[in-house]
């Protein structure tokens, strides 16, 4: 594999003058996981380029690359360098622009950003519905991550609203787009999931699910999503064991399709830890708790950390460790209402639980 990418990289050397060619080394050095490499490529061609378009081609994939990296900071200082030259050199219309601007959304969000969360993805949909055709994938995953980031700050109805919308475009294409279909219902299961009516959610994971059976599907790593999405639906429908091996099955592909997906990852690993704590395992659900913890931490996602130091204290709690609850129950009210305020559910449900680590200790 790394021969390939290395004859990849030095063939790509050559031929800076292709038009288009910077982009497809790239891409293919991705598509066979050479992320470092396809990096590594795009920033060589800067340091030769002068062509403002080709500039502008490489800083966009290079925000794209880190984003599918999980670094989001560079994510985000890359796609502020392609922006200004898109402006000034009139690419604004190019589909590499409207990558830009849903990328960033991401990175914001991902960071705790959720003002301009809103803002760079209703622009990124305003300029793919301009650019694009009206089904095409990539305003049905706009479309879609507005219902998410709706979600987030608990306006379900518009939640819900958006994701139908996409769910209704998938549907409709004169070409069926397969992933399009099983994203959009995984993302309607995840609203109606939001709303705990959780037969409806399961009814579309299902549905969502077939398309592999039918080998419809070529995204491995939306079936990881699907299985991780059941297993919170049968955790709360107290089906504990079966909960367990659809996350385990999740984190099997996660790591299998998507092993820099850490906060996937991470998110499996506390799903895990709650169920084996309702299972009354304790130590095992410290275990993986800690796990999610340190693969945030590593990556310095900060807002990430806010669910999981209360996971692990509610842990220590009901395990009657008191100290380390409230040790826990402390970071997690720190990070919470730096990043979210005091204004939402997390901060209601950590101030009860340090009332209960007071009550217990009298």
């Amino acid at each position: 594999m790394k021969k390939i990418s290395l004859v990849l990289l030095l063939f790509s050397f050559i031929c800076f003058g292709q038009e288009g060619r910077h982009i497809r080394i790239s891409d293919s050095l991705f598509n066979i996981g050479e992320t470092d490499l396809a990096i590594s490529h795009l920033n060589k061609c800067l340091e030769v380029q002068t062509d403002k378009k080709i500039q502008f081609e490489c800083f966009s994939s290079l925000c794209t690359l880190y984003k599918q990296n999980g670094d989001y900071k560079l994510c985000l200082e890359n796609g502020h360098k392609s922006i200004p030259i898109a402006s000034k050199y009139k690419f604004t219309n190019l589909e590499l622009y409207g990558d830009v601007l849903y990328n960033m959304a991401v990175a914001k969000f991902r960071l705790g950003d959720l003002d301009s969360t809103f803002f760079y993805s209703k622009a990124a949909l305003l300029q793919r519905e301009r650019n694009l055709n009206p089904n095409h994938p990539k305003i049905i995953q706009n479309i879609n991550a507005l219902g998410l980031f709706y979600r987030t700050i608990g306006d379900l109805s518009e939640c819900v609203k958006y994701q139908e919308k996409a769910l209704n475009l998938a549907l409709n294409s004169d070409s069926l787009d397969y992933n399009s279909l099983i994203i959009s219902h995984f993302y309607v299961g995840n609203s109606y999931a939001a709303i705990n009516n959780l037969q409806v959610a399961k009814t579309h994971y299902l549905e969502a699910l077939k398309y592999f059976e039918d080998s419809l599907a070529t995204k491995g790593i939306y079936k990881a999503h699907l299985f991780s999405s059941l297993g919170v639906v049968l955790a709360n429908q107290k089906d504990l064991e079966s909960s367990q091996e659809h996350y385990l099955e999740a984190l099997k592909i996660f790591k299998e399709f998507e092993p820099e997906g850490y906060v996937n990852i991470a998110i499996t690993y506390s799903n895990l830890a709650n169920n084996y704590t309702n299972l009354g395992e304790y130590d095992r659900a410290k275990e993986f708790h800690k796990k999610a913890i340190s693969l945030i931490s590593d990556r310095g996602l900060e807002p990430e950390l806010t669910w999981k130091y209360f996971n692990l204290g509610a842990t220590y709690l009901d395990n009657k460790e008191y100290g380390k609850a409230l040790e826990y129950l402390l970071k997690s009210k720190l990070f919470n209402t730096k990043y979210n305020g005091a204004k939402n559910e997390l901060h209601s449900m950590v101030l009860n639980h340090i009332a209960m680590v007071h009550l217990a200790n009298n």
